[in-house]
């Protein structure tokens, strides 16, 4: 991934909430971190996102989370 596609992925996903800095959205992408499945979600939809609006399906696929850890 480009250094200018990693960047607009992190503001699309800081806009949707997540509160990661830069490097450590880098560095998961890279898969050298590991984050919790409800922390996968958020770059994940942001990547979804960016690839809907060029026309392409869905291609980052988001973890199941058990009932518990759901907020209702």
């Amino acid at each position: 991934m480009s250094d200018s596609l990693v960047r607009d992925l992190w503001g699309d996903y800081v806009a949707m909430g997540g509160n990661r800095p830069h490097t450590a959205v880098v560095l998961y992408l890279d898969g050298t971190a590991p984050w919790s499945d409800i922390e996968h979600d958020t770059p994940a939809h942001a990547l979804n996102e960016s690839l809907w609006d060029l026309g392409h399906p869905s291609l980052a696929p988001y973890r199941e989370l058990p009932i518990a850890q759901l907020s209702i």
